[in-house]
């Protein structure tokens, strides 16, 4: 294995890291976030046992809801057994989305720790980190893809039905809207796919001869626009 030991900070290779980062905090966080789909119907003052003049609305995750409980808006998983749960109440689909958004958020996970740790290690084995890692990016960003083609699929389970009605379906809302959280998650998803390109150009700005003569002169710490 051979490595190049010098720290290198270009604009390339620093955005690189800031958007590997982004995406990781963004797919992270909308997960377990109940407001990915959202009803268009808000709740009945009447059953509210604090009313508010913010009208509330129930909503659902991939794994979590917010409805009314004795009166009260409550937040919270409906999957209390995970992946074991009964299907009726944990769709199936979503299930299967789950597992490929943890996939691909682990996957995110290790990218990021690469991301930030090429600008000292720049090479595995002859090979560029920048591109290695590139490719791994992309891949997280394709189970991220195929989770969200089976979360929409599972729209016309009878969990969704209850809260948006019997024009729900496979890809078809009804009477929901999606989410904020949903529209964060694609936002996740194409960063995603941005900090896989942007591998070739950190790749490109760290390889260059301005770089290299540095290093080759033994400077330790190269900034480098």
């Amino acid at each position: 294995m051979y490595i190049m030991y010098s720290f290198v900070f270009t604009l390339a290779n620093l955005s690189w890291m800031l958007l590997s980062f982004l995406s990781l905090i963004l797919m992270y966080f909308t997960l377990d976030n109940a407001r990915w789909i959202v009803s268009n119907k808000a709740y009945d003052k009447s059953a509210l046992v604090d009313p508010t003049d913010i009208p509330l609305y129930p909503s659902l995750g991939i794994n979590s809801r917010c409805n009314l409980i004795n009166g009260h808006q409550n937040c919270a998983s409906f999957a209390l057994e995970g992946l074991s749960t009964d299907p009726s109440v944990f769709p199936t689909l979503w299930k299967i989305s789950y597992i490929f958004f943890s996939v691909g958020i682990y996957i995110t996970f290790f990218t990021t720790i690469g991301a930030f740790s090429s600008c000292y290690f720049h090479t595995i084995y002859n090979k560029s980190i920048f591109n290695i890692i590139g490719c791994i990016q992309a891949l997280a960003g394709l189970f991220y893809l195929n989770a969200f083609i089976f979360y929409m699929g599972g729209w016309g389970h009878r969990r969704v039905l209850g809260v948006c009605g019997i024009n729900s379906g496979p890809f078809t809302l009804g009477d929901c809207s999606l989410g904020s959280t949903f529209y964060y998650a694609v936002l996740g998803v194409l960063v995603t796919f941005i900090s896989a390109c942007v591998s070739s150009i950190a790749d490109r700005s760290v390889f260059r001869y301005k770089v290299t003569r540095r290093m080759n002169a033994g400077k330790r710490f190269i900034f480098v626009l």
